[in-house]
């Protein structure tokens, strides 16, 4: 491995630091770097560091092991990186942060401040992601329905979404103008694979406690599941 800086060149061998190190220009490593202090950088490429600290700056990291580090700078995750809990966002991001496409991330906690922007660029592998829900989501491969359709005055109206199971689901009605005593709240229930839409309307224009609706109106649904 070598370090390139300012148009010298150190020796090939391997770097470790336990302190700080701040690079006047830019440098170019492609091979182990152990970093344990602060990274403060702005623009070098890296190539598998191995970081505990913070980093600083706009450096670019190819495949790096990130084991509890800060990032304050704006920096790029190279796709096939690594990430081991607490990782990159159980950390504090105040700067901007991609994570390339390839990218596995074994138990992201997402419970740092993000003040800059957080992306995923593409569709990242994601092995573990308790207690981040729609991380979660992607991890499990969930599938969207949806769906614009008329009441069919039965109360429940009976929608067949085409999922194999139904976790989650919403609907509403479709409309610019306010329901007046007809049809004025909608609420689903999860039953096996359809989601029943309950339809509820005033009472009168003078007692507006809900009572079961036959109206006919269109409404939106959205369900999520497998």
């Amino acid at each position: 491995m070598g370090i390139s800086a300012g148009g010298s060149f150190l020796p090939a061998e391997d770097y470790v630091v336990t302190g700080d190190w701040t690079f006047g220009s830019d440098v170019a490593i492609t091979g182990d770097l152990t970093v344990t202090g602060t990274i403060s950088d702005s623009g070098s490429s890296f190539g598998s560091p191995v970081i505990t600290g913070t980093v600083t700056g706009g450096a670019s990291y190819t495949a790096p092991t990130l084991t509890a580090i800060t990032v304050t700078g704006t920096s790029t995750i190279g796709a096939g990186m690594t990430i081991t809990a607490p990782a990159i966002v159980g950390a504090t991001i105040t700067g901007t942060v991609t994570i390339a496409n390839g990218s596995t991330i074994t138990t992201p906690i997402l419970s740092g401040t993000v003040t800059g922007t957080y992306t995923l660029g593409g569709t990242p592998t994601l092995a573990s992601a308790a207690g981040v829900p729609y991380v979660g989501g992607v991890a499990a491969s969930y599938r969207l329905a949806r769906v614009s359709m008329s009441l069919d005055g039965s109360n429940p109206t009976p929608w067949a979404t085409g999922l194999t199971t139904v976790i989650a689901g919403t609907v509403s009605l479709v409309g610019s103008a306010a329901p007046g005593v007809g049809t004025s709240v909608l609420t689903p229930l999860i039953n096996g694979t359809s989601l029943d839409v309950y339809a509820w309307k005033p009472t009168s224009n003078s007692d507006p406690t809900l009572i079961a609706s036959t109206g006919t109106e269109v409404f939106y649904g959205v369900a999520i599941g497998t």
